[in-house]
């Protein structure tokens, strides 16, 4: 039955999100909290609403654009490697990047 369905489909998403969840909180835990934990919730619960291979592709767009960012500030701006610098944005970044490339142009 639809009902049914439903159940197996909301519960993949779950299981998708959690997983993603888990092995972020581990990057995090062994990051020792380099990678914070807002920046794991906020991957589950893309992963659990967008799905995971979405939620990669907005992991792996956030990281190139940190690095770019990262590389400006070591370049030109002359900061030290210890520079802590928010992940989110780039998180956000990267699913509009996401977004953007998946929309066909008429």
């Amino acid at each position: 039955s639809v009902g049914s369905l439903l159940s197996i489909i909301l519960f993949l998403k779950l299981l998708a999100g959690s997983s993603h969840g888990a092995v972020l909180a581990a990057v995090s835990f062994l990051s020792k909290g380099q990678f914070g934990l807002g920046d794991v919730k906020l991957l589950a619960v893309t992963a659990m609403t967008a799905g995971y291979s979405l939620a990669f592709q907005i992991l792996v767009l956030a990281l190139l654009l940190s690095f770019i960012y990262s590389l400006y500030l070591l370049m030109v701006q002359k900061m030290s490697t210890h520079t802590e610098i928010p992940f989110v944005p780039f998180l956000a970044a990267g699913a509009a990047a996401s977004f953007l490339l998946s929309v066909s142009l008429p």
